[in-house]
């Protein structure tokens, strides 16, 4: 409950700090008439929901949603329960997820501008589902350990890719929108991955 309330603090200070005022973005910027001429919204999402790569990765955001819910809503009671592992170390395995996350995140943040973000985000998939497949073999605690750190690796370095490649991909006035779309897609997948593991 502390964290959804520190989360819900922080978007609020950032609704009243960061949102750029109009009167600033048309005094710095020239009006958007004289960079191209104007499509409407509507136009816009017409143009990108008819466009296959805008559902491919859509769907390929709603498998990692999918995917990516099912150790973080089954991990610790799997290990306690079915490895026998101490409720501690159990718990544990969430903090090596988030840790190998943070650093997996810089890294291949900085990476994706070199080779592609497409390419990080394949690779962000199959150590994903490498340390999934990892968790499952029952081999121990270093195992578990690694496949988390697989996993965990995988894990941090997706979202900022699917964030970066709506706007390399698609026009810049509809990337929020695609990836609020997107994040729809993710919702699902979250909401029924559990349902369908039991």
């Amino acid at each position: 409950m502390s964290l959804g309330l520190f989360a819900l603090l922080v978007a609020v200070v950032d609704f009243f700090l960061i949102r750029s005022k109009m009167a600033e973005k048309s005094s710095l910027l020239p009006a958007r008439n004289e960079l191209r001429p104007r499509v409407s919204l509507k136009t816009a999402y017409l143009q990108f929901a008819q466009d296959s790569r805008f559902w491919l990765i859509g769907i390929a955001y709603l498998l990692t949603g999918f995917s990516i819910i099912l150790p973080f809503t089954f991990l610790s009671t799997y290990a306690v329960q079915e490895l026998f592992f101490p409720y501690q170390s159990a718990t544990r395995l969430i903090m090596v997820i988030g840790v190998s996350a943070t650093v997996f995140k810089l890294i291949m943040g900085y990476f994706s501008d070199a080779i592609g973000r497409m390419r990080i985000m394949l690779l962000c998939a199959v150590l994903i589902s490498a340390g999934s497949w990892g968790m499952t073999l029952k081999q121990g605690s270093l195992v578990l350990n690694l496949s988390s750190i697989v996993f965990g690796c995988g894990y941090g370095a997706c979202w900022s890719m699917y964030a970066a490649i709506a706007s390399d991909y698609f026009s810049k006035e509809v990337a929020g929108g695609i990836i609020g779309v997107w994040t729809m897609l993710l919702g699902i997948g979250s909401l029924i991955s559990p349902i369908i593991a039991g």
